[in-house]
């Protein structure tokens, strides 16, 4: 990805495991893309969640996915 950057991480809670959440963005193949990118601690191990759509669909998009990452639940 080209010209791509973070957001800070922001830490929250996704079914009831701690997790660290950021926005990635950049170009890939002449597209603008975010990527919502959040790391879950399950205890024995890391989950990664990830979720994108294309910058000019940001606006509308962005609480969609995260709701739909919210709603991850992690069974063992």
């Amino acid at each position: 990805m080209q010209n791509a950057s973070a957001s800070q991480a922001v830490p929250l809670t996704i079914d009831g495991h701690a997790a660290l959440q950021d926005e990635v963005s950049g170009t890939q193949q002449r597209t603008n893309l975010i990527f919502l990118h959040t790391t879950v601690d399950d205890g024995d191990y890391f989950q990664q969640i990830v979720a994108w759509t294309t910058k000019s669909h940001w606006p509308k998009r962005n609480q969609e996915l995260r709701d739909i990452t919210n709603s991850f639940h992690s069974e063992k």
